[in-house]
């Protein structure tokens, strides 16, 4: 027999009402429909894992990044050119992009996930370093004020915990086999 589909229900919640007009016929509470995110979550959980959402977001970033660059329509290319000169060079550009690419198919594909995520860490470590071989054009005046190019580095943080999040859980999923 197969299961019946979870449905979504907002919970009702008496809610204040503020509404001080002495001819309203507003009761001071009024019940409402409030969306309930835990119902959301039993749906979606048997249909994408937290692990598959986050190698997917991960995924097309990294799809996004790499095809902009290869195209040579990333904007990226400026910020690369004044903090590691070598690699704005086109056969390390080139091989970049194509990192870039590579790394998102596989993540989108879910194959290889350890080395994948692996590779995905140690690139974002290198996107980072930004902070350590030039922090003058991370920070201006001084630290801890970031310049843009500085916010769009340490963004690299959050992808870096995920990148590191599949990793470990990756690790996980093989030594249990």
């Amino acid at each position: 027999m197969a299961a019946r589909p979870a449905t979504i229900r907002p919970k009702p919640l008496n809610v204040p009402v503020l509404d001080n007009n002495p001819q309203s016929t507003l009761e001071h509470t009024t019940t409402v429909p409030i969306f309930n995110g835990d119902s959301l979550a039993r749906v979606l959980r048997p249909v994408i894992s937290p692990q598959l959402m986050l190698g997917w977001s991960l995924g097309i970033v990294y799809l996004w990044f790499g095809a902009l660059k290869l195209a040579h329509l990333s904007p990226v290319l400026e910020l690369i050119r004044r903090t590691s000169p070598l690699l704005a060079t086109a056969p390390f550009y080139n091989a970049l992009a194509l990192s870039e690419l590579a790394i998102g198919l596989m993540l989108l594909a879910g194959v290889w996930r350890r080395w994948t995520a692996a590779s995905a860490v140690l690139h974002l470590m290198g996107t980072f370093s930004v902070v350590f071989s030039s922090p003058q054009t991370a920070f201006r005046p001084s630290f801890p004020i970031l310049t843009m190019e500085g916010e769009f580095v340490m963004k690299n943080l959050v992808l870096l915990a995920a990148a590191g999040t599949l990793w470990l859980l990756a690790g996980e999923r093989a030594n249990s086999h």
